[in-house]
């Protein structure tokens, strides 16, 4: 007997935010950005094994978590002023407003009666007061970029592997796998030898985009451990890596 596995349908990406949310339990107010984008993440891997169809709004959502997470990892002296609020705040406000109207949904659902008459005796319950958010240091406890780097290449991995049977039949070339860790020493070199290090250099000589995006993976895990110092003119303009004085000075430039 083949066995049938039956995954949940949601409506939209923040539907499938929302449930995730409420099946753990979690403060909508205070998202754990890190275990929600797993989940979401692992959720759309399994539609993808399953040959299902991912709908373009899923996928943007996938990238905008990756963005706030990546946002969140930054040391705080690194953010311009622009970025000094919570990233977490555009997708907060959309999910209150998406859960209020999903309660006034269900509120005429179990209201309406069968002639198709609403009686109307009783308001949606109140979302929650607005509450404080956590300080990043809260936020990046136990967490690390290597774990959305994992899911993220699981992702791009399923969706390599799921071919059409034209695409098949052609020979398969063996692809790179790269590491956080082997990018930082290989960057912590390269540092030795220059005093920065651009990020448009780096995603000129790598040779596939999953080596451009470990190599920027490595710049923030970097930054993160304090080893070195990001610099960015604009939101598109070059990401430029600089060594921190104090692991020059101390002669820590090894990785």
């Amino acid at each position: 007997m083949a066995l049938e596995v039956r995954l949940p349908v949601f409506e939209g990406p923040l539907d499938l935010l929302l449930h995730l949310i409420e099946k753990n339990q979690l403060n909508i107010y205070d998202i754990p950005i890190f275990e929600v984008t797993k989940q979401y993440l692992e959720y759309l891997r399994q539609m993808n094994e399953m040959n299902m169809e991912i709908a373009s709004e899923f996928v943007v959502m996938a990238a905008t978590l990756i963005n706030i997470k990546a946002r969140m990892l930054l040391p705080a002296a690194q953010k311009n002023e622009e970025e000094e609020e919570d990233p977490r705040e555009a997708l907060i406000a959309r999910l209150l407003e998406y859960k209020k109207y999903k309660q006034a949904a269900a509120f005429l659902r179990e209201n309406q009666t069968g002639d198709s008459e609403l009686i109307l005796y009783r308001k949606p319950e109140d979302i929650q007061g607005e509450r404080p958010m956590p300080t990043l240091e809260e936020l990046l406890e136990g967490v690390t970029l290597q774990e959305l780097y994992s899911v993220y290449t699981k992702l791009m991995r399923g969706k390599r592997d799921s071919v059409d049977m034209v695409r098949s039949q052609f020979n398969s070339v063996e692809k790179d796998e790269y590491t956080i860790e082997e990018k930082i020493e290989s960057l912590m070199k390269t540092m030795e030898l220059l005093e920065e290090v651009s990020f448009y250099s780096l995603r000129e000589k790598s040779r596939s985009k999953i080596e451009t995006i470990t190599y920027f993976m490595a710049m923030l895990e970097l930054s993160r451990m304090n080893r070195v110092v990001l610099r960015q003119d604009g939101i598109f303009s070059d990401i430029i890596m600089v060594m921190r004085r104090e692991e020059v000075e101390d002669g820590r430039v090894e990785s």
